[in-house]
């Protein structure tokens, strides 16, 4: 028998190396394309963590306060002994100065005792946060 030429492992791995490069970019841009960065979901991704800060104030029971600041693209947040919290990033976008509420106060049973809108700029798009006292809803409408 005659042996038949074949590829050779340096030429495998330069295959292989342009397939998982094709891989790479085509998933990347399926990434960054797909729904999963869009405005809403920051916003939505934005209560969540509020609502996680409101559930932390539960269990430690102790009071958080969140403090907007307009024109910050951070939310500032401070437990009842003054410990200071990693701030909550607002990623392309800050607080806008039409924002009624200087801080809430989330207390050791969760409840919030001010009401008031959030506005959050976005790109080009304002979102509105609205806390609720009663029941201590958290919802958004964008404007």
């Amino acid at each position: 028998m005659q042996a038949k030429p074949a590829f050779s492992y340096l030429e495998l791995i330069i295959v292989m190396l342009i397939l998982t490069t094709m891989l790479y970019l085509q998933f990347n841009n399926k990434i960054q394309s797909s729904s999963f960065y869009t405005e809403e979901n920051q916003i939505k991704q934005l209560i969540t963590e509020i609502q996680y800060l409101k559930s932390k104030a539960i269990k430690e029971e102790q009071s958080i306060v969140l403090i907007f600041r307009p024109h910050h693209n951070s939310i500032k947040i401070i437990d009842k002994q003054q410990n200071q919290y990693p701030p909550l990033s607002i990623k392309n976008g800050s607080i806008h100065p039409y924002t009624n509420l200087k801080y809430i106060t989330f207390d050791k049973d969760g409840h919030n005792h001010q009401f008031g809108s959030l506005y959050i700029k976005l790109n080009n798009t304002i979102y509105k946060i609205i806390f609720h006292i009663e029941k201590g809803r958290i919802r958004y409408e964008k404007l």
